[in-house]
């Protein structure tokens, strides 16, 4: 795991592409080290079903993966996205962009 050793509760992360391989797998890592984790997917039915155990485990390690539709190549979704982050009024630590 890449964030072997770190301590990451109360650390909130964007991680984009949470419908499949290296977006599930950096949110998984991630959350079980105790971070909150805000998936960000184009498809969220297909987000959804692929992080269901992600979801489980997390929870069971104190962090948590909540989901948020975010499709990079629209920016119409790009501003939605960013005005729903907003308006929950909580910062974001770190932001990451898995290649698609």
């Amino acid at each position: 795991m890449f964030c072997r050793g770190l301590y990451l509760r109360g650390k909130r992360i964007l991680v984009t592409g949470v419908s499949a391989g290296l977006g599930i797998e950096t949110a998984r890592s991630l959350a079980a080290h105790g971070a909150d984790v805000v998936g960000a997917a184009r498809d969220l039915p297909k987000a959804e079903a692929a992080t269901v155990q992600v979801r489980a485990d997390a929870a069971k390690a104190g962090g948590s993966l909540e989901l948020i539709e975010l499709d990079l190549a629209e920016l119409k979704s790009v501003r939605a996205c960013a005005d729903r982050l907003l308006a929950r009024g909580k910062p974001l630590d770190i932001v990451i962009a898995t290649p698609a």
